[in-house]
């Protein structure tokens, strides 16, 4: 992060300090708290930010080629959504927008519920794409980025994207109350 950290201090003149956070609800208790001013977060965070700390968008950052994708490994059988009625498949943390709410969305778009018409299971990013490798779940629901990162790191395994999201909304730099609206 730090390319992007310079960047923004040599744009705004303001000097920042970094504070990572394990998990969506540390960074809204942080902002609560006071201990950070900004937080970089994607569009449903915001959702939350916004209803628990009444935290303000500063600026949108675009991400090109986001939308979310339904991942299968291109030796089983599966051509189509319809395909994993009744299946396991894969997605990252809950509330997560791209591998977790846009996946589930894509089911939905394609006419399954994805509550019931499938078996969903929440695993870390990691875990999930070695369960799609190993064949533990059918499919993997990710972001289109995750899809090219994974097929640059496993060469030697043949995936196949069975389905496309729509694209999804940008993620956001957003300001704590507390911080004063010159600076913002």
């Amino acid at each position: 992060m730090d390319p992007f950290k310079n960047e923004i201090e040599r744009l705004t003149g303001l000097s920042l300090r970094f504070f990572p956070v394990n998990s969506r609800t540390a960074a809204v208790e942080a902002m609560n708290a006071r201990r950070v001013d900004f937080v970089l977060t994607g569009p449903a965070e915001y959702v939350v930010f916004r209803a628990r700390t009444n935290a303000v968008p500063v600026v949108i950052f675009s991400c090109p080629d986001y939308f979310a994708s339904i991942l299968v490994r291109a030796d089983r059988p599966f051509q189509s959504l319809q395909d994993l009625h009744g299946q396991r498949v894969g997605f990252g943390s809950v509330g997560s927008t791209n591998r977790h709410l846009a996946p589930m969305q894509v089911f939905a778009d394609f006419g399954l519920d994805p509550r019931r018409d499938i078996q969903p299971v929440h695993l870390s990013t990691s875990v999930l794409i070695e369960s799609l490798r190993r064949g533990d779940v059918a499919a993997a629901g990710l972001n289109h980025l995750d899809v090219v990162r994974l097929r640059e790191r496993q060469p030697d395994v043949n995936y196949r994207v069975i389905a496309r999201g729509r694209d999804l909304p940008d993620d956001v730099l957003i300001a704590g109350t507390h911080v004063p609206a010159a600076t913002v």
